[in-house]
């Protein structure tokens, strides 16, 4: 892990909700949660998908919550709190699409969610796929073109830029 170096003998339980953007939100909250997923893999931290929370015909309904153990909640809330955004072409059409996710991490599994869009905080992290790649730390102002790279769990060196 990179600068400031977390607790490890914490966990931490990151909640992914859909905010804004119809079924592409929904897509950017699978998203979101393999991003983590596969972060804390690489990083040989244990993890579990808590509430995939799916429909009854397997379509996420928007709400995902993940935790991750020895990664203290403090440290990584610090890099990731907020409203998350992506604009992409879906497979299969030709247009442009904006969706916006919340980020929330906890040390409680049973933490209370904002319930308003607005009460989530600011647009930390912005995501362009297409027709360009771009992704932007809106803390920090770092900003790198290998979004596929970022998307598959490459979070150190974007985190490293808040240090």
């Amino acid at each position: 892990m990179s600068g400031n170096e977390p607790d490890r003998t914490r966990s931490s339980f990151i909640d992914v909700v859909a905010l804004h953007g119809g079924d592409e939100s929904l897509v950017f909250v699978d998203m979101m949660l393999t991003m983590y997923s596969l972060w804390a893999g690489s990083q040989g931290l244990p993890f579990k998908v808590i509430e995939p929370k799916r429909t009854a015909i397997g379509r996420s309904a928007g709400r995902a919550r993940l935790r991750i153990d020895g990664v203290d909640p403090a440290w990584l809330g610090e890099r990731e709190n907020g409203v998350h955004s992506i604009i992409r072409i879906p497979e299969g059409e030709t247009r442009r699409h904006m969706s916006f996710v919340g980020i929330r991490v906890s040390r409680a599994a049973n933490a209370p969610l904002p319930t308003a869009q607005d009460d989530w905080g600011e647009q930390i992290r912005s995501l362009v796929t297409a027709p360009y790649q771009s992704l932007t730390n809106r803390l920090t102002g770092f900003v790198c073109h290998d979004t596929a790279e970022v998307l598959a769990g490459d979070l150190d060196r974007f985190w490293q830029e808040r240090a």
